[in-house]
């Protein structure tokens, strides 16, 4: 279920899940993203622990910033 979930995710914006995993890494607080999951050494999937708080602090964005050096 969750694999549908991120195939019809990554579809929605034009990417392509990858059809075959072969490698999955997990680190937790990686640089205050609760937890990063990197799939096949090209996927980055931050996942936020949002259980009684709210996004702040421009997260996404630094998130994202984070990533987008990651690459």
């Amino acid at each position: 279920m969750i694999c549908k979930s991120f195939k019809s995710f990554f579809k929605k914006h034009d990417r392509e899940f990858p059809s075959k995993i072969e490698k999955i890494d997990v680190k937790k607080q990686y640089q205050n993203i609760d937890i990063l999951l990197t799939v096949n050494d090209t996927i980055a999937i931050p996942i936020e622990d949002k259980i009684g708080t709210r996004e702040h602090s421009n997260q996404l964005q630094r998130y994202l910033e984070i990533l987008e050096k990651v690459r």
